[in-house]
């Protein structure tokens, strides 16, 4: 992944644009990314500070420009490099014996001239190793050490595509807000991206589109208070998954410069801007509640929810979960709302509070410092406030309370 320093960008008014790789540029673009990979290749098995000099021989004699692009094909090439540590012994371990060695040698020594092969060899002799591994060993957890074991970079003309992409997620590191008209995609995709989106357990509201898809509205890293560079990432890997969900438009508020001036961005999905990986299986937590439930023998019957709910004044709202009862036919749902933001609880406790289609448990995090008593007995939901993991039967109690509440109306949903 790239960062805000690798990307090349021009600003018109309050308009920023991310320059493309077309033509020349695209053509050095290729050579470089082909000789990185078979830099990376023909250093299999080396360090990687020999790895790191041969790169930097690349760009000798480059512009500004030239370097920049460089470097982001580098950093492209280095995250898809495993470099691992060499030495089975204990670096630190063996730093502390040969240091304090030295430390006494040089105390003890006189007229003599320090004896560095002494000091190497008593520490070989103690630890039952031969002097070579032990020196190889002194500094072998230190990341210049790691050896190259395995090169997973793709074809240069797949790694420009990349490097695309890249671009984009590095500019999204500093956005406050960012917007996704999305059309022309099948239900299931819409649904996958949805889940997508929940996984990464991003802050975002989904609006339908008057003639067919929808429209996403994203809250940026910079619209938080902390976590933001941990947010950012979150929204940069899921960002291939927005782009490949049919014809999508992105308008971004990102803050640019060292002045962090608001400016707007904007890009449409392409054929090079395309998902790496297939879509990610449940959250954790969601997938825990799944294996835990069979042991509670209850008559709720729990399975991931594919409804899609309208929720007037929200928008549509994408649960994690269905419970449908095995005698009745009765569903309550769960949506857990992540750790992020105070305001998406509150929008859905006053949501709540004036009235719901459908019955739903809203999961929280203690982090966020919500009350589950917010939420009187009258409406029909609750917030449950889980400490690190939701329980799954802390979370039983709350769907049969739930359960006896009843919805405002039928419930709206696809």
């Amino acid at each position: 992944m790239l960062t805000v320093e690798h990307v090349h960008t021009r600003r018109r008014g309050d308009e920023l644009t991310v320059v493309k790789l077309e033509g020349a540029r695209r053509t050095r673009a290729f050579d470089m990314a082909a000789t990185y990979a078979d830099l990376a290749r023909a250093h299999l098995g080396q360090d990687q500070q020999t790895f790191s000099f041969a790169c930097k021989a690349v760009t000798a004699g480059f512009g500004a420009a030239d370097r920049r692009l460089a470097d982001g094909l580098l950093k492209l090439v280095l995250d898809r490099c495993v470099f691992e540590e060499e030495t089975q012994l204990d670096a630190a371990a063996v730093r502390a014996l040969v240091f304090g060695r030295a430390a006494a040698a040089r105390r003890d020594a006189t007229l003599a001239p320090f004896d560095r092969t002494g000091v190497l060899q008593g520490a070989a002799e103690a630890l039952g190793h031969e002097v070579e591994v032990i020196e190889s060993a002194l500094f072998g957890d230190l990341p210049s050490a790691h050896v190259l074991r395995q090169v997973l970079v793709p074809a240069p003309e797949r790694l420009l595509q990349l490097y695309d992409l890249a671009q984009v997620q590095a500019v999204l590191l500093r956005a406050t807000h960012v917007e996704v008209s999305i059309t022309d995609a099948a239900p299931t995709a819409y649904r996958t991206l949805f889940r997508t989106l929940k996984f990464h357990q991003l802050l975002f509201s989904i609006t339908p589109l008057p003639k067919g898809g929808y429209r996403l509205g994203v809250d940026g890293p910079y619209s938080m208070f902390d976590a933001v560079t941990r947010y950012g990432l979150k929204l940069a890997v899921a960002l291939p998954a927005i782009l490949a969900c049919g014809h999508s438009r992105l308008v971004a508020t990102v803050l640019w410069g060292r002045e962090r001036r608001a400016l707007t961005f904007r890009t449409e999905s392409a054929s090079t801007l395309d998902s790496e990986g297939e879509p990610p299986p449940l959250p954790e937590p969601i997938q825990a509640l799944i294996d835990r439930w069979p042991s509670l023998q209850s008559p709720w019957h729990v399975q991931p929810s594919a409804h899609v709910l309208d929720m007037p004044g929200v928008g549509l709202c994408v649960p994690d979960l269905v419970f449908q009862h095995r005698g009745t036919g009765q569903q309550v749902f769960f949506e857990m709302l992540g750790f992020w933001s105070r305001d998406a609880v509150w929008k859905r406790v006053e949501l709540a509070a004036s009235g719901l289609p459908f019955n739903v448990v809203f999961g929280v995090s203690k982090h966020l410092r919500v009350r589950e008593d917010v939420l009187g007995d009258d409406v029909p939901a609750a917030l449950y406030v889980f400490a690190k993991l939701p329980s799954a039967r802390q979370l039983l109690s709350r769907i049969e309370a739930v359960a006896a509440r009843v919805p405002t109306s039928s419930a709206t949903g696809s």
